[in-house]
């Protein structure tokens, strides 16, 4: 039988700041190994390896992708055998307090030279000083990104025919979940199909949806229902019993862009810039938000004015991805501190300790 392997993200950088649902997609393991340490190459190497010899033998693995670094993962989860390796370092908040884990730490810090670290401990502090202010650089332009991207909304808000909005919202949760119902408390996991990486947006849509039937693609524009009808979908197959797989807007994690049910084999997700995708396959289909519930030639009418506000939106969010890359190249920096010092052999016998746990 192949592995069922997922792609996706736990964090993001968000309008809203750092944003993380590393916590909730723990639900159900009995295992966690906790990566601690600036050495996330190594980490990520090592994670990547052993999800990698999961996979041959043929377990279901998920990669949990970095949003910073987008070569380097911070996390890899084992469905079959209730097992995770989690990098614990950087923004990745580790709030364990309410799950009964059976916990392994291994400090990766201690590969390196702890006296010499100390000696250089007024150039890393500046480093984590600067990254600090940098993320927040971000995310400030990020953030008035998001309030440009109200006043594009505002334009279709102002164009809605809302009746027609709450009617047909609720016909296609009926088409799609008809009278199906399960006998069960449903889960549900909170996560990103994509986000603001230092590369711009990066998604794993294709790779989430590959194998499921029916996938339907919304199409529209900002303001236009996409989110409010996937948040009444949630609300109404979680009261039916279903797990749920909701994944969030990695630019406005308040935001929904897609829900996936496996139990009924269907995917829904908003499939607008900077995520469009369109129909592939034979059992494909589109939902046009705009052709059902705008008032017709908004667009043209207000082409002036979204052009205008597009330009800002984008002059923002292109200015938070250029504070993303400084990000990068100071956690580099800090990074290769650590790398000078790294004891081989060390790592050799750390690496080898915790494979032969996993093994067992």
């Amino acid at each position: 039988m192949e592995s069922k392997v997922l792609n996706y993200y736990v964090s993001g950088n968000t309008a809203k700041g750092f944003h993380s649902f590393l916590v909730n997609n723990l639900i159900g393991l009995e295992k966690l190994f906790i990566l601690k340490g600036e050495l996330n190459t190594v980490k990520s190497k090592l994670m990547r390896a052993q999800g990698n010899d999961w996979m041959e033998k043929e377990n279901d693995v998920e990669f949990l992708h970095s949003p910073i670094n987008n070569e380097l993962i911070e996390g890899v989860i084992n469905r079959s055998k209730r097992i995770a390796l989690i990098s614990d370092s950087g923004n990745m908040e580790l709030d364990l307090g309410e799950f009964d884990f059976d916990i392994e730490y291994f400090d990766f810090n201690q590969l390196v030279d702890n006296d010499v670290i100390s000696s250089k401990s007024i150039e890393i502090n500046t480093l984590k000083e600067s990254i600090k202010v940098l993320y927040e650089n971000a995310y400030s332009k990020y953030y008035a990104a998001l309030k440009i991207h109200d006043e594009w909304e505002e334009i279709y808000i102002n164009n809605m025919d809302k009746k027609r909005a709450d009617g047909y919202t609720q016909e296609v949760i009926e088409m799609l979940l008809k009278d199906h119902k399960l006998d069960k408390t449903g889960i549900t996991k909170d996560r990103f199909f994509g986000a603001a990486t230092p590369l711009g947006p990066v998604d794993y849509v294709e790779q989430i949806t590959s194998n499921i039937s029916k996938r339907y693609f919304i199409k529209g524009r900002p303001g236009t229902g996409k989110s409010t009808m996937l948040k009444r979908l949630v609300k109404e197959a979680e009261k039916r019993g279903f797990d749920v797989d909701v994944y969030h807007c990695g630019f406005d994690p308040n935001s929904l862009d897609m829900v996936l049910i496996n139990e009924l084999d269907f995917v829904i997700f908003d499939s607008t810039a900077p995520h469009e995708y369109f129909p592939t396959k034979e059992n494909d289909e589109i939902i046009d938000m705009y052709q059902i519930i705008i008032k017709h030639g908004t667009d043209e009418k207000y082409q002036k004015q979204l052009d205008q506000i597009i330009l800002r939106y984008k002059l923002e969010v292109d200015a938070g991805t250029t504070f993303l890359n400084e990000v990068k190249d100071k956690i580099d920096e800090l990074e290769k501190i650590y790398m000078n010092l790294l004891d081989l052999d060390e790592l050799t016998r750390l690496a080898e300790e915790i494979f032969g746990k996993l093994s067992k």
